[in-house]
This record gives C-alpha cells, sequence and structure tokens, in this order.
C-alpha cells in the first residue's frame, strides 16, 4: 500500500502560511477585516481536498509498504497544525494516519511472513509519530478534553463563583421553530398525538417520518386566515421545556436557563414565552392573546422583583418583540402608554434577524434554501417531485406560515441592491439567458403566484422603508409597519438599554439564482425553451399567475448548476457574511454606530436609549458538533461563553460592563446604507 501526500503537503503548506497571517488579525480583538478578508479566511481556513492529492493503492502487495511520503507530508501537516487546524485537515490527518495503521495491523495479523517487515516500518511509523504527530495528537487531545469535561453551566458557575447575584426579572423569547407544537384537536391520524408534540421533541419525528402527509396537513395553517384550518387545533407548548431543547441531546435555551439558574434565577424570576411561531404576529394576538399574556406575566414579575425586567429574544423573537413594544403602547393594542418605559431594563436582541433574511424568501418561492441546495441532485432523488416531502409540498407548508413574511428581507433596494440582484433567473437550458430581479421585485414574485398569500403578507407587514425627517406620525394605528424598525421608531423609553449580539465569520446565503423547471417549459412555455432573448419581468408575473398550483412540481427550482468562485456562487446560492443564517446588515446595522438608532436617534430613537452593538466571531472546536464555547452560529450561540456572560452581566444589573465590539466593516456598510436613508436620496 503506498501513500503518497506531496501535492497535499505542498498546498497545505502554501495555506498554513497564509492562514497563519489571517487568524493572526482577526483573534486581535481590536482589529477589524474586511469582506473579502472574510471570505479569504474561510477559503484558506479549510482548503477542498481533490481526490487526486492522494492515492491508495490496496491491490499493493503488504511487503512494499513505505512511509516516506507519510513522514514527509506529517512533517508539513505538522507544521501547519501548530497554529490552526481546520475541520478537512482533522479529518484528512485522522484518515491518513487511521489507514496506515489499519493496513499495518491487518498485514501484521494475515501475512505471518512479512512480520519483520511490519516490525520495521511500526517502529518507523512510531518514530514519525512522536516526532511530528504530536503537535496535531496534541491539538486533538486539547479539544476532546474541553469536549468532554465542559460544563453546561460553566459561564454561570464562573460568575457565581465572583460573586454576582439575581437583580432583574428575566423574560426569554425563543425564534422560529424553537417552541413545540402540541397537538389539541385534529384528524383520526392525529389523535393519538393528543398533548404531544407534532413539532418538537421525538414525536415530530415519528410523525414526519412514518405519516407525513398527516404531519404536513396539521403543520400547516389556514392561507385566508392565517390561522388554524377547519378541525385542526396546534398549540404551543408551555414553561421552560416549550423550547429548551427541540430534539433530545439538541439544546436551545436549555444552557442559558441553567447558566441564570448558577446565579439564582428560578421560576419565581424569569419566565420563557412559547409560542405558535408559525403565525403572523397579528394572529399571535387575535387567537392566543399572547401579547396580553405577555405583557401580564412581565408585569407580575417586575411587580414580585421590584425591578424592571431583561428581555432576551433570539432570532424572530427579536422581531416578535419590537412588534409587541408597539402593540403595548398603540391605541390599536394595549392602549398603555409609557408602558415600556416602567417595566424594561433591558433589550438584549440575539440574532435578530430585524431587517429580515433571504432564506425566507427562498422558502416561499419554492420551497428551497442553501441547506437543500447543497444536496444537489439528491434533493431530486431524495424529495423527488410528487413525494411527500418534495420541494412543491414545502413550499405549499412555507407558504401557509405567515412568520416566514414576518422575516423577508425589509427595507427594500435602498438595504440590499448593494449585493446586487437578489434573485437571477436562468431561462435557456445552457444558462445562457438572464432576468435579474431586485428584492422589492423578488418579493412581488412570490406573492404573485398565490393571491390569498400577496394579499394577506402585504396587509399585515411592511417591507419597505423610511427616510429620515419625514416623520412617523401613522405608526402608531398601523400594525404591518411595526414588523419594520425602519417604519416604526424604539418606543421612548430613556431608560432602556438596547443590545444586539451576534455571531459573524459564518457563510451566509445571500443571493439565488433561479429557472423555472423544465415541466413548465414544455408544458406551459415551450417558445422559452431555446430562447436566445431575455425574458421579461412582465412575461414572469404574467406567466406565474398562469401556472396552476395544483401540479406536483415547482413552477421555479434554485438552479444548483450555477457556480462561480469569483463571486462566491456555490450551488446557485451567493455566499455573503453573517452568522450561517442572517446577513450582517440584518444582524447590525440598526446597532451600528452609523445605523439608524444611534445616528438617527431623532426618527428612529425619540427616547435616546443607550444602544450597543457587539460581534462574537466563529471559531470552531473541532470535536464539539455544536461548535463549542466561542461558535458564533446562529443557534448555537446560545451556548457560547462569552455571550452568556455578557448577558448574566446585564441581568445581574451591570449592563455598563457589556461594551460595543466589531471584527467586521458594519459600521462602514451602515454609513453607506444610512445615507440612502435620508431625504436629499
Amino acid at each position: 500500500c503506498e501513500i503518497n501526500l506531496g501535492p497535499m503537503a505542498k498546498k497545505h503548506r502554501k495555506h498554513h502560511n497564509k492562514s497563519e497571517e489571517a487568524h493572526k488579525q482577526v483573534h486581535h480583538e481590536s482589529k477589524k477585516i474586511t469582506k473579502e478578508q472574510l471570505h479569504q479566511l474561510d477559503e484558506d481556513s479549510e482548503p477542498e481536498l481533490h481526490h487526486g492529492d492522494s492515492s491508495i493503492s490496496l491491490s499493493s502487495p503488504m511487503r512494499t509498504i513505505t512511509t516516506e511520503h507519510f513522514v514527509s507530508g506529517v512533517k508539513d501537516m505538522a507544521r501547519f497544525h501548530k497554529s490552526v487546524i481546520s475541520r478537512k485537515q482533522l479529518v484528512f490527518l485522522s484518515v491518513s494516519f487511521g489507514v496506515l495503521i489499519g493496513t499495518v495491523i491487518v498485514g501484521y495479523l494475515l501475512e505471518p511472513q512479512v512480520k519483520p517487515v511490519v516490525q520495521e516500518e511500526l517502529q518507523r511509523l512510531q518514530t514519525a509519530a512522536s516526532t511530528y504527530y504530536q503537535p496535531a495528537l496534541d491539538f486533538i487531545g486539547k479539544n476532546l478534553t474541553e469536549f468532554l469535561t465542559e460544563e453546561k453551566s460553566a459561564a454561570g458557575k464562573a460568575m457565581k463563583d465572583e460573586g454576582w447575584k439575581v437583580k432583574h426579572p428575566v423574560v426569554m423569547i425563543p425564534g422560529f421553530v424553537s417552541s413545540g407544537l402540541e397537538v389539541w384537536d385534529g384528524d383520526d391520524c392525529a389523535k393519538k398525538y393528543f398533548r404531544r408534540r407534532m413539532w418538537g421533541h421525538h414525536t415530530m419525528i415519528r410523525s414526519m417520518l412514518l405519516e407525513t402527509a398527516c404531519w404536513l396537513k396539521h403543520m400547516s395553517l389556514n392561507l385566508e386566515t392565517g390561522m388554524d384550518p377547519p378541525g385542526i387545533k396546534l398549540r404551543a407548548a408551555q414553561g421552560f421545556e416549550a423550547a429548551g431543547s427541540l430534539l433530545p441531546g439538541y439544546w436551545v435555551w436549555d444552557r442559558m436557563i441553567e447558566n441564570l439558574a448558577e446565579i439564582g434565577y428560578e421560576p419565581n424570576n424569569m419566565y420563557l414565552a412559547g409560542y405558535d411561531w408559525r403565525m403572523g404576529f397579528q394572529q399571535m394576538q387575535e387567537r392566543d392573546n399572547l401579547f396580553g399574556q405577555l405583557k401580564a406575566r412581565i408585569e407580575t414579575l417586575v411587580q414580585h422583583m421590584k425591578e424592571p425586567a431583561v428581555v432576551l429574544t433570539h432570532s424572530l423573537g427579536s422581531n416578535l418583540f419590537m412588534y409587541f413594544m408597539q402593540w403595548t403602547e398603540s391605541p390599536v393594542g394595549g392602549n398603555h402608554p409609557n408602558w415600556v418605559s416602567q417595566h424594561i431594563y433591558s433589550w438584549v436582541n440575539i440574532a435578530g434577524p430585524l431587517l429580515g433574511t433571504p432564506k425566507a424568501l427562498a422558502a416561499i418561492l419554492s420551497g428551497e434554501m442553501k441547506d437543500t441546495a447543497v444536496l444537489g441532485s439528491w434533493d431530486s432523488f431524495l424529495f423527488k417531485p410528487g413525494s411527500t416531502f418534495s420541494a412543491k409540498r414545502r413550499r405549499d407548508l412555507f407558504r401557509t406560515w405567515f412568520s416566514l413574511s414576518a422575516a423577508l428581507p425589509r427595507g427594500g433596494d435602498d438595504i440590499w441592491e448593494h449585493y446586487g440582484p437578489q434573485l437571477m433567473f436562468n431561462f435557456n437550458r445552457s444558462g445562457g439567458v438572464q432576468t435579474p430581479f431586485s428584492v422589492s421585485e423578488a418579493i412581488d414574485l412570490a406573492f404573485s403566484f398565490d393571491d390569498a398569500l400577496g394579499k394577506n403578507a402585504a396587509r399585515w407587514n411592511n417591507f419597505g422603508t423610511h427616510k429620515e425627517g419625514t416623520g412617523l406620525s401613522d405608526y402608531r394605528t398601523t400594525p404591518a409597519k411595526w414588523t419594520n424598525p425602519l417604519t416604526a421608531p424604539l418606543p421612548n423609553a430613556p431608560d432602556m438599554k438596547v443590545f444586539c449580539l451576534y455571531g459573524v465569520g459564518k457563510a451566509t446565503e445571500g443571493q439565488y439564482q433561479y429557472k423555472l423547471t423544465p415541466q413548465v417549459i414544455d408544458e406551459y412555455r415551450p417558445e422559452w425553451k431555446d430562447t436566445s432573448d431575455p425574458i421579461s419581468k412582465e412575461q414572469l408575473f404574467k406567466a406565474a399567475k398562469e401556472l396552476p398550483n395544483d401540479v406536483d412540481y415547482n413552477a421555479l427550482d434554485m438552479d444548483t448548476s450555477v457556480h462561480s468562485e469569483s463571486q462566491n456562487i456555490v450551488n446557485g446560492v451567493s455566499i455573503i457574511e453573517g452568522d450561517g443564517t442572517i446577513p450582517l446588515e440584518s444582524l447590525g446595522f440598526m446597532c451600528s454606530p452609523q445605523g439608524p438608532w444611534v445616528k438617527g436617534a431623532k426618527t428612529w430613537n425619540p427616547g435616546g436609549n443607550k444602544v450597543v452593538g457587539r460581534e462574537y466571531y466563529h471559531e470552531v472546536q473541532v470535536i464539539d458538533p455544536r461548535g463549542g464555547p466561542k461558535t458564533g452560529d446562529h443557534v448555537d450561540i446560545m451556548g457560547n461563553f462569552e455571550m452568556t456572560q455578557d448577558i448574566l452581566k446585564i441581568a445581574a444589573g451591570k449592563p455598563e460592563l457589556v461594551g460595543p465590539r466589531t471584527h467586521t466593516r458594519i459600521n462602514t456598510i451602515a454609513k453607506s446604507l444610512y445615507h440612502k436613508l435620508t431625504t436629499s436620496e
């Protein structure tokens, strides 16, 4: 067996030199890095492994085993691992080492006649391993030890030892898909799940896999009302278990709750508000009285603790809380002026998509996103048209979830056009004819496929922007504007502190390449099959209105055949900066010193609230499947050690210890975007 690592060793040597410099820049807290550096860092830290870089010939005789190439490659790999190691490199290192060891052991057991040769090779390998593998082995051992010994409440325990204690009551509002949904009524196929979860916990997996049609029907809402279909009732689970873990072992809020408990929090001074995350915000109040109940629970906690509350919101929960604050004081809502000022000490927005996310647009358009695009042809194979969980069925389900409309990009072309077209349609089968769509046009296109979706989503949401200096006088009685921080200001609550805490440094989906499906072209638009002329937007909108919805395939599919290294396009998805789910602008623009809540405080922050934006650079602990204590991932950041301690400091009454920090170009980007919000533009 011959193992040739020469080309790979050279490749890793090259990447080591570039990656070491880039990581020194990133890990220095005061350094800011550009978008190009972030992309280069990701590219350099995880070089692609090509099959041609190594060759293993299992047909070679055992007695021809050599280690010269292996040792040479290990030397170079070891030098690289002294500074940094990535997932792909760790896998490569482990597999190559394991193959050689395994082959030697098999030869030793099966071919006694070559034992002298094997023993000699083992001695040479032992020398090589002790000399050149030791840095890598130390790295693996350190990460494995940290993973196995990591305490889920380590951040809280450390602060408890320092004497930190409870001060403010804490209210937690989960994000999209985080709260469990229980069956309270439904068809016969769902009766056995009464008061058990159709979303969340292992019963969800069972119903999804074994009774998919039943699961899809019960998870869908009525497109006309945005609420329950006739005869079906799913309701949000309650208590800390509602969003502690999505599945057994997959925590969401559990770690935050445990860390809060370390410094004295318990059910009498903190509350988790589970809710039906499928509905639009207006329907949450209309059907479940969500805001009335949340208001009452906060008032009870504040009265009990004699201190205003700290509200922790994650992901879509941040958008919901913005809506809630407007509702409490509006004459068409809670009608309690100054309620926020009297009851809220601090709002901690964790990874909130305040300006929406393109991911919601892709889900509504075709039931696809980056997560399904990377499957490529496997998505078609596993979920082929007509199957119970095809892209078309997923799309139909997502369109009934009006919460996704609340997560669509806000601010229109003023905010999103600097990336270029939101959608690019490829029309002939060679991909040569393209028609670009801006973010506003893309949203209109998504709504054009279903009249009820378009009518209700537009009625319950505002996707535009507001020009500074023109006044926001009508927002108090216009609930649709409460879904957009650019069309409704922060409440006039001067003592409330606002924090935007979010991860950065992860590849995030931004724009999409789309195409009409072959079935649509063949059956409804054959004249477009081999056209050399661009298809106009008017033609596309007309086609969207005419195409039937009762077929077993999508009208539009993501064009996963498109790749461009220069444009950061992978499987038809353009990759931009963010936390893996939410783009940087949506995470950080509002809280940037150059953003509306600070620079434009007169319009968007009339109370002059203190606003802090703080970034956590994504650093992965290789062994931990959830990323470890320094992760900046959209969900896994809920276990980030440093962020957890920052939140505990705020809850304990020391928000001044949590200051602004940036690793990205967010302030430069915010300055450019804010300029577009002036009346002169």
